[in-house]
């Protein structure tokens, strides 16, 4: 019982020394069943907004790959992936990705309560940066800063983010192979 426990201990000292690369449906594979132009686990955020953008499914650079393309014309586009990643002050969260197009893409990172319901905090990017026509990695590291975690913002308290991609006004910008590590 004592070996198990220190096996089952180390493994999970482990996990969060190193970090762990979450299952975030990178290479858009799986797709979404109600809909095979859109990727299971994935969400056009804000989809309720008109004109803002589309996204779709198509075939990525390798044949073991599906990308997404962004397209967007006003404001931005965040597409966001459903994991939940628990919310804290020393977790560090870095998405990096393949994009290749015309325009402006960032990481976007999408912090949300769990009480008295699971409501919106609010969303942060880095930089955002300039899209290259061939397929590039990018990479973008972020923090969660301490007042979402204090509950110093709205109302309820901050319990969980979801990681994402933002494609800015006037992009269409084609993504594949997405890792979301988190430390």
């Amino acid at each position: 019982m004592k070996h198990s426990l220190i096996v089952i201990g180390s493994l999970l000292a482990g996990t969060l020394l190193f970090g762990e690369e979450l299952d975030v449906n990178g290479n858009f594979m799986k797709l979404n069943p109600q809909d095979a132009k859109q990727a299971a686990g994935w969400v056009k955020s804000w989809d309720k907004m008109k004109d803002i953008g589309t996204v779709t499914v198509e075939k990525g650079s390798k044949a073991d790959r599906n990308a997404v393309r962004i397209k967007t014309t006003k404001l931005l586009t965040p597409y966001t992936n459903l994991t939940e990643i628990p919310a804290a002050t020393d977790r560090e969260i870095t998405i990096s990705f393949d994009a290749k197009g015309s325009g402006r893409i960032s990481d976007c990172i999408y912090v949300h309560g769990v009480a008295p319901k699971k409501e919106y905090f609010g969303r942060f990017q880095n930089k955002n940066v300039p899209v290259t026509p061939e397929f590039k990695r990018y990479s973008f590291t972020y923090k969660i800063p301490a007042q979402f975690i204090t509950g110093n913002v709205n109302k309820g308290t901050p319990g969980f983010i979801r990681p994402g991609i933002c494609v800015y006004a006037d992009s269409d910008i084609v993504v594949e192979n997405v890792k979301v590590d988190v430390k």
